[in-house]
This record gives C-alpha cells, structure tokens and sequence, in this order.
C-alpha cells in the first residue's frame, strides 16, 4: 500500500500555488487516469470487430479500483489481485453472449467444463497467469510514472473520476441505467458504463433466489406449433413419440428454405411413408434454454425452480397418459445438471455417457464435450425402440444429441456427400465447413433412424436447441441469429 506523500507537501505539495513542475505532474496524472479508464474499451472495441463480444464501454469496477489506488487505499499488490478478478469478470461478462449464456450461467458451468478437460485447465491456468503479470505490471508502471508526487495521484483520480461520472449520466439520462434509472423506451440503446461484478453477483443471486415467475415466462415450441404438446390417455394407445433437439441446428441467412444441408434427399425418401411439416421457431439462450422450450414451453428456467411449471411440461403430461419416458444425452449427467432436472420433468429413464458407455457404445465425438457419437446413438435407440418389449407399450423418447457441439474437428469428419466450396459461407471458414459437414451427418442419421421406425408408425419431432455460437463475428453473422428450424414427420 503505498502512503500518500507527506514530506514534500510544502515543496511540491498542494499547499502552495501550482506551478509549472506542478502542472506537468498533474497533467500526467490525468493523462495516466484517462488511459486507465479507455484503455480497456479500446482493446474489447477492437476486439469486438473480429469476435462476437459485447461490452459497455466503460466497466466502473476499474474505475472504482483506480480510485482506491488513487488515494492510497490499497496499493501495488492488493490493486493486482482486485484488477486480476475484475478482469477475469469482464471476461466473462464480455464472452457469455457467444455461448447464449448470462455470466451466472457461465461461472456455473465454467468449472465443470475446464475441470474434465486437462488441456483447457492449462490453457486456463496460463491465461491466469498472463492476467496476474499485466495487472502487476499496469500497477507497478503507475506507481513508477505517478512517484510520489501528490498532485499527480489527484489529478489521477479526478481524471477517473470524471469519466466514471460522465459515463454514468449518459447512461441515467437515456434510461440505460440497470441500477439507477431503467426505461424500457430508452433514449438511445447503447449503454456505456456498468459494473460486471455487480451484474455478475446479480446473475448469480438471480439463479440462486429467482422467484418462479422468472422462471416460467412463456416461449411458444416445435412441440407446441406440432401440436404434440396435450396428448391424452385415449391418443396414447401403443404410440411412438420421438422428440430430437439437434445440437447447433441453426439456418444461413442466404438459404432459409433449405436448412438440411444437402440432407434433403435423405428426408424427401420418407415421403412414401412419413408426411413432414417444416418451419422455424424463436429461441433464446444456450442449449438448457432450448430444452425447457421445447419440453416445457418456458423461456429459460432457474436450477430448482421447476415446480411451478413442472406438471406442464411434455414428459409428465406424456407419463400421466401412459407413456413411458426415456431422456438420451450421451454427455455427462452433471452437465448443466441434468441428472438433478430430467427426473423432474417426468422422465422416467435417463440414459447418459456412462449408461451407454456401458451399453457398449464406445465411439467418441467432440473437442470440448467428448461423448458417444451421434451416428451410434441414433443406431441405439432405433434398436432400443424396435424391442418386442418396447413396442407393446406408448413410449416417448427425447434425443438431446452432442456431435454437433462446437468446436468441431474437420480432421475428424469425412463427408463425401457436402461440398464446402459450394456455399460462401462455409467455404470462407474452416470451422462453419466442420460444422455443416457434422450437421449433415447428424441429420442424415435422424433419416436413417426414421426410416428404420417407419414399421411402428412414430411421430418424428427434430427442432435446432440454438443458432451456432461461432466466435467469429463474420462467421456468426451469416446465420439467422434468433431462429432455428424444425421439421415434423408423421406416419401416414
């Protein structure tokens, strides 16, 4: 911590009229303090050009730690630390909108996901570090430029200060203010200046308190618009209901109408015995978010705050006509908790990584969340249903498949039937040209599993969980961006 200096008051000091040494000392002080302030709205403005980020422009809790520093409150190494976690936050509030996410969703998560891949807990652990290094560095070239002149820390924060306020009101006065003045018609939509923590401690008192009101606010579904959503008893007869949320399954902007990625053919086969119906619903949110919309018809729910929507959703509604109710995820249960949430939905069975790991399915697909292929579940669960066992009995089965999670490795998908170069959009990027190609696969193996069911008479529901989050803001761009299709297949 460093003191505020004393000994040279009377030479340098504030007790005598500025002069020209003075005045340089505090010019640099301003200059260093309005520095602090922009400096980071410069960096995430540049980097906002290349990768779908979104910031105020100005992020008080820096702000408000210039100023303790300022003043002599908390000095080189405690500032670090401080500037180490806001960072960290700003990280995340920044990046949550690539996932769909809200940084509470992110924090949650974030452990799960680092701590079962080694390689991201040491590219984490590096990350930390390089922040560690620069927020001593910024501490200890401001200790040095600064010295030990008073007026120089003043001006330093005044100048932080300033653009703190001005910031502020710009805000209060559109009505961009979440914590001191809110309108739903603001005067401009940019907002410049907000606090992460607070929003983050928010977000996370949000999903830790959130009432059930928050929790259930409407969100019309494929299974809504397919009218599958309120069968009875009497319907349920020996009934067959498959309902698959496709991983990333969003639409380019430049082909709305043909979303299957030249998988058309293999659906366009099942007209003989299917009658398909194909469209588009809104969606909101990351992947859970996309669950409970087409499971329960609501926008994005709180963990544990299922009760007051629970008895709607499609599984219990399916379970009390008869049904019998099986989940598919070939991912972790402890993902996003769904070994806590399926079960109160009304499923039944919940068939996992290590369910089906066991079941003998031993391939693997995915760089970030490795799980049993899409192809090999797909097989599965068209053996699962053919049983003599299964097929005496109403049965619904929701497929909540992985393969397409991104990133994925081009260099693990060989595609003959997809031509990159025949679209812009995916012949610019390697990774949009990885993801098509994973998609169709995905989706020719729905086909194949539909083909196969067609002897049972099911009704085939395939709906998109969420657009791909690409990073890439040119890449994303070239996706409908509030969106995704679906597709109905009903025995004739």
């Amino acid at each position: 911590m460093h003191q505020s200096p004393t000994v040279d008051d009377t030479a340098d000091g504030l007790n005598r009229p500025l002069d020209r040494k003075n005045l340089a000392v505090a010019l640099r002080g301003t200059i260093c303090g309005v520095g602090f302030a922009l400096l980071p709205t410069a960096l995430f403005g540049i980097a906002s050009s290349y990768v779908y980020i979104s910031r105020p422009s100005i992020n008080l809790d820096y702000l408000l730690l210039a100023v303790l520093f300022g003043v002599g409150v908390v000095g080189v190494r405690w500032s670090s630390v401080a500037l180490t976690l806001a960072i960290l936050v700003d990280l995340v509030v920044a990046t949550s909108p690539i996932y769909f996410m809200d940084p509470g969703e992110i924090l949650h998560e974030a452990p799960i996901v680092i701590g079962s891949r080694p390689v991201l807990a040491i590219a984490a652990l590096a990350g930390l570090l390089a922040i560690v290094a620069a927020s001593y560095g910024t501490f200890a070239a401001l200790r040095s430029i600064l010295g030990e002149r008073r007026p120089a820390y003043v001006a330093f924060v005044v100048a932080v200060a300033t653009v703190a306020s001005l910031a502020t009101l710009l805000d209060v006065v559109a009505g961009n203010s979440l914590t001191l003045r809110y309108s739903a018609k603001p005067l401009w939509r940019a907002n410049f200046a907000t606090s992460g923590a607070l929003g983050v401690l928010l977000g996370r008192l949000h999903i830790a308190y959130g009432t059930p009101t928050d929790a259930s606010s409407a969100m019309t579904s494929a299974v809504q618009l397919a009218g599958i959503a309120n069968l009875t008893a009497a319907q349920a007869d020996k009934r067959t209901l498959v309902v698959i949320l496709v991983e990333s399954w969003g639409a380019l902007k430049s082909s709305p109408d043909a979303p299957l990625f030249e998988a058309q053919q293999a659906f366009q086969d099942l007209d003989s015995v299917y009658s398909r119906t194909s469209g588009y619903v809104r969606f909101r949110g990351s992947t859970v978010a996309g669950e409970f919309r087409e499971l329960c018809g609501v926008l994005r729910p709180l963990p544990r705050k299922y009760e007051s929507f629970a008895a709607t959703c499609l599984p219990v509604v399916l379970r009390t006509a008869g049904f019998e109710t099986i989940a598919v995820h070939a991912y972790h249960a402890g993902m996003f908790d769904r070994a806590q949430w399926y079960p109160k939905l009304g499923f039944r069975q919940a068939f996992f990584l290590p369910q089906l790991d066991s079941a003998g399915l031993r391939s693997r697909c995915g760089m970030m969340h490795s799980g049993v292929c899409d192809d090999e579940v797909a097989e599965w669960i068209g053996t699962k249903l053919l049983a003599p066992r299964q097929r005496s009995q109403s049965l619904f089965v929701y497929w909540m498949t992985l393969s397409g999670h991104l990133p994925v490795s081009q260099q693990a998908i060989s595609d003959a039937g997809f031509d990159c170069q025949s679209r812009v959009e995916t012949s610019r990027y390697r990774s949009t040209c990885a993801w098509a190609m994973r998609t169709r696969q995905t989706l020719l193996n729905i086909a194949r599993l539909s083909r196969r069911l067609a002897p049972i008479r099911p009704t085939v529901l395939l709906v998109g969980d969420h657009a791909p989050p690409f990073a890439l803001r040119s890449a994303r761009n070239a996706f409908i961006p509030d969106s995704v299709p679906f597709m109905l297949l009903k025995s004739r």
